[in-house]
């Protein structure tokens, strides 16, 4: 688990409602982002920082830490396949998210306010753990995967790759969720869901 450095530039990659929550948890940790990049050219200040557009420009030694802070799956698969040899990814957690510490985190993955990982959950890589959710005891939660607010995952669950459980989902022991599934807010699962495969209301 890589963890931020402060002695190191910190980088926010896309400005967007999961930025202002980033922000909020640097600042909780008394971190201040050096630089705010976003692609979209319209975009030249936001929030009181100026943001630059390109991302090449900033690369400097491949030293300076970078936070994807873009809350859709495939958008920040996309970015960090283009950016990822060039940065640091550390882990970012709120001081108000409860994180057992035989939990391992991959580098990049976010942890908001209120998320509660449990013992031996292995979380992946730019995995985002969102406001109260709750990932239970033996879990795998793959890369790029987005637990959205308030969603349960019970022990043991395996989530795959690029999947987004959303807002408010229970998922039972021992389930496992293919890669780039989507488990729609409010479901309750109670089998295994095929890889890309929409999981809404009550999956039995």
């Amino acid at each position: 688990m890589r963890l931020v450095e402060k002695d190191r530039s910190i980088f926010l990659y896309g400005v967007s409602g999961h930025a202002r929550v980033i922000l909020d948890i640097l600042a909780e940790n008394k971190l201040e982002p050096s630089l705010l990049i976003d692609d979209d050219p319209n975009i030249k200040q936001w929030k009181g920082y100026s943001i630059a557009n390109s991302w090449s420009d900033h690369v400097g030694d491949g030293g300076n830490q970078l936070i994807l802070s873009i809350g859709h799956n495939s958008n920040r698969f996309g970015v960090f396949e283009k950016v990822s040899p060039s940065f640091l990814f550390p882990v970012i957690a709120s001081r108000f998210a409860t994180i057992s510490p035989h939990a391992t985190l991959g580098d990049g993955s976010i942890c908001v306010h209120g998320s509660i990982i449990q013992s031996n959950a292995q979380i992946g890589k730019q995995v985002i753990v969102n406001t109260k959710a709750s990932v239970d005891h033996d879990c795998i939660i793959k890369d790029f995967a987005h637990i959205a607010p308030g969603a349960t995952i019970c022990g043991g669950v395996v989530v795959g790759k690029g999947v987004l459980i959303g807002s408010g989902a229970t998922i039972v022991p021992g389930v496992r969720i293919g890669d780039w599934a989507v488990v729609g807010a409010g479901s309750t699962v109670l089998r295994d869901v095929k890889a890309g495969e929409k999981a809404v209301g009550l999956v039995k």
